[in-house]
């Protein structure tokens, strides 16, 4: 399990054994938020500031391989409530969330059902 703390006074990214609490270890050392898992859990995905890096993991011993690299830099939104990207399920692309300058939008609309509605709407 990957998780942010800021138990050291600032945002870290830390990685912990569910089975073993007390193996958790810490991964940054420059900071981190915003930690998401590659869909084959073999590589770890987190920002720091406008950069977004990445870390691969052993899947058998739950270890770090080597340190975190860059994969790019851009501005991503802020908002604590959401996250700010999603990779891919192959995880070489990502849907980023970006501000956009005089923008007044603050929230996303989810229509579930949305064909019943519409039939709704339409009688």
């Amino acid at each position: 399990m990957a998780f942010q703390s800021d138990q050291n006074g600032t945002d870290q990214i830390y990685l912990a054994q569910t089975l073993n609490p007390k193996g958790t270890r810490q991964l940054t050392g420059k900071g981190g938020t915003e930690a998401v898992w590659a869909s084959d859990g073999t590589e770890l995905f987190f920002r720091n500031g406008n950069d977004l890096l990445a870390l691969k993991i052993d899947t058998e011993s739950g270890k770090p391989q080597g340190v975190p690299e860059v994969l790019f830099s851009m501005e991503f939104v802020r908002q604590k409530s959401l996250g700010a990207y999603k990779p891919s399920k192959s995880g070489d692309k990502f849907l980023i969330l970006k501000e956009v300058p005089g923008s007044k939008a603050n929230k996303i609309n989810f229509v579930f059902n949305w064909p019943e509605e519409l039939k709704k709407k339409v009688k």
